[in-house]
């Protein structure tokens, strides 16, 4: 995909989005400059309050939470240590890249664990949560 140009040692590197080894599974997934929202009327802003509501109640939860940290004893420290990484994990390799990004491929055993992980992290579910992502990316 690179290309020296004019012997002058500068390689020129081809948009991805133009590649021919890209796999028909991923084209779709690959920003591309050239793109056009159709033409039309702007979709209606739409309130999830569902989200809203549980999102605010999770993070007043949190506020919560950190005032007991002076008080908890060492192994409710490490479960919540434990339960971060693992809501974390759920996340950032479950549906944000595996789901969302298609970023690699995982067998089963992988694929349960990050759904368990990821509803430990209370965002939503696996469909959900790929699908307003992409819409966020698009």
């Amino acid at each position: 995909s690179r290309v020296l140009q004019n012997g002058g040692g500068k390689l020129e590197k081809t948009p991805l989005y133009l590649e021919e080894d890209i796999r028909p599974e991923m084209r779709d997934d690959i920003y591309d400059p050239t793109y056009q929202d159709k033409e039309g009327p702007k979709p209606k802003l739409e309130y999830v309050w569902r989200n809203i509501i549980l999102m605010g109640l999770l993070h007043l939860g949190a506020l919560y939470g950190i005032t007991l940290i002076p008080t908890c004893k060492i192994y409710t420290f490490l479960w919540v240590l434990f339960y971060y990484v693992m809501s974390a994990l759920g996340i950032t390799a479950g549906v944000h890249r595996l789901w969302s990004h298609r970023t690699y491929k995982a067998r089963l055993p992988l694929r349960v664990f990050l759904i368990i992980a990821n509803t430990m992290a209370f965002q939503n579910d696996v469909f959900e949560w790929s699908r307003d992502h992409r819409a966020h990316h698009k």
